[in-house]
């Protein structure tokens, strides 16, 4: 990590534009829209994308696509989100078609989604509130929470009950546990979290530039990072109820991080990724350029 962060600190210092690796379809991989990526606790990484699941080791890559006839395969090949369990070993995939559960280890996949079931003259919607996954995370007592473009759940740790939260908007962007143990939802609405007095999602206090909150992270205890669609980046401190915004000359924002050295990075809708360093201007790189100093 000390290697990682002294080369970030050297390429804004000395203005040199690092170097990236591609891999693409010359390593095995099907589909070059990614969506999502994690790394289990072997170092293997997955990449979610709308060809479906791949795992790479570093050598080659194993795909997982959707079979129709086979109800060990992920329900969808158009994967939105991922959330890795490291406890489990277990890889939580989002897609177009519902959610599933990959135990790596074995290989099995659960599934979960929307359902509709005949009641007398009516039909009646069990399961997820919507087959759409955009996000996902887990609680201290390891309740899986899903957000769907049709609302909030929460998988009960067993699996076996699902349960629809309401909150202030029905489409929900964004999930992330704090070191506290508070669940941030982010979502078209703005920014909630769950209170767990209440049992409810509370909208939190504070007005944000953009209520289109896309990306939470949490690079240091008490310090949240918004990715906002429209307006960029927020800095949100919620134990003292201040918020501070940060520019960037792309708006649509639709992820974000800080690494060790302080650098914020910030994923754009077609715009490129961008670097913001503690000292200088924002760095964008993006396809047609390695870098570009603004």
């Amino acid at each position: 990590m000390i290697h990682l962060q002294l080369t970030a600190q050297s390429f804004f210092e000395n203005r040199q534009p690092p170097r990236f690796g591609l891999i693409d379809r010359s390593h095995g991989l099907g589909s070059l829209s990614i969506s999502a990526i994690q790394q289990d606790k072997y170092g293997f990484l997955w990449f979610g994308s709308q060809g479906g699941l791949y795992r790479f080791d570093g050598r080659k890559i194993q795909s997982f696509t959707h079979n129709p006839y086979n109800a060990n395969s992920i329900p969808n090949d158009l994967i939105q989100t991922l959330y890795y369990d490291q406890s489990d070993n277990a890889l939580w995939i989002g897609t177009y078609g519902g959610l599933a559960c990959l135990e790596i280890d074995s290989g099995h996949f659960t599934h979960y989604k929307k359902k509709r079931k005949p009641v007398g003259a009516h039909h009646q919607t069990t399961g997820l509130s919507n087959n759409i996954i955009i996000a996902i995370s887990q609680d201290r007592v390891g309740n899986i929470w899903v957000g769907t473009m049709e609302g909030l759940n929460r998988i009960s740790i067993k699996g076996k009950q699902i349960d629809l939260i309401p909150t202030v908007h029905p489409t929900i962007r964004s999930l992330h546990l704090d070191s506290s143990g508070r669940l941030w939802i982010g979502s078209y609405g703005g920014l909630q979290y769950w209170d767990q007095r209440s049992h409810q999602a509370v909208k939190a206090n504070i007005q944000l530039p953009s209520t289109n909150v896309m990306s939470i992270t949490e690079p240091e205890p008490g310090r949240l990072l918004l990715g906002l669609w429209g307006s960029g980046i927020a800095e949100f401190w919620p134990d003292l109820d201040r918020i501070r915004a940060i520019s960037l000359p792309d708006k649509r924002i639709y992820a974000v991080m800080e690494s060790q050295d302080g650098t914020i990075w910030a994923g754009s809708w077609g715009g490129g990724l961008w670097a913001r360093p503690k000292k200088g201007d924002p760095v964008l790189f993006n396809s047609t350029q390695n870098s570009e100093l603004s």
